[in-house]
């Protein structure tokens, strides 16, 4: 890997000197048998692994939750759970959908410029230092993930999301009781109705932008 190393207005300043992943545009990824080119994909996601974020713990969670999402998620069940959308997205709809991701998640790796803007307050530096949106977005899913209980991220079939909902729907309801209230309160299913609104809020950006993150 070619980097280069100086010291910029913002401090050190380690820049990777060429792309180490480029994705094959999707017209070429479409000839390829599905599984193929999902593995051909998930190996590009694998390598911008250094480059997210920059704690050790980060790039460990964000490989665990790519292999998850490759091996045992299925993206039209949780669009169905959690946004209630009967139509599956084709071969070539999720493909397109990839692909987009993959341009998010490395636009989260990279630098606006490859020399910060000078500085000269310490407003100045704050907004040198300011991350990418999409820096910002994949380290927080990437919190949540950190989170959640193991039974929440393996579930495949999504049984966790309908019991939180059912959850919710019982406290909103304003017909328990104060001990079944102090029940709930002390069991994981309080936790998880936030999460269930934490992945709808993912699902919708995902719909809005048309990504699979």
């Amino acid at each position: 890997m070619r980097t280069s190393f100086h010291i910029a207005s913002t401090g050190p300043l380690l820049t990777v000197k060429h792309r180490i992943s480029h994705l094959s545009p999707v017209e070429d990824l479409l000839k390829l048998p599905k599984r193929t080119a999902l593995l051909a994909t998930y190996k590009h996601f694998f390598r911008l692994r250094h480059l997210v974020l920059d704690k050790p713990y980060q790039e460990q969670q964000y490989v665990q939750s790519l292999r998850r999402r490759f091996s045992r998620g299925d993206f039209n069940l949780r669009r169905n759970k959690v946004l209630g959308v009967s139509e599956l997205l084709s071969h070539e709809d999720l493909i397109r959908r990839i692909a987009a991701t993959y341009t998010f998640v490395f636009n989260a790796t990279c630098n606006v410029t490859d020399e910060p803007p000078p500085v000269k307050t310490y407003d100045d530096v704050k907004a040198a230092n300011k991350p990418h949106l999409e820096t910002s977005i994949l380290e927080t899913i990437l919190k949540m993930e950190e989170g959640a209980s193991p039974k929440l991220l393996h579930d495949s079939e999504y049984t966790w999301y309908d019991k939180a909902c059912e959850r919710e729907k019982e406290l909103c309801s304003g017909t328990i009781d104060a001990s079944r209230a102090k029940e709930l309160n002390r069991t994981r299913e309080v936790v998880d109705i936030g999460y269930a609104d934490y992945e709808r809020t993912v699902m919708a950006l995902n719909e809005s932008l048309g990504l699979c993150l």
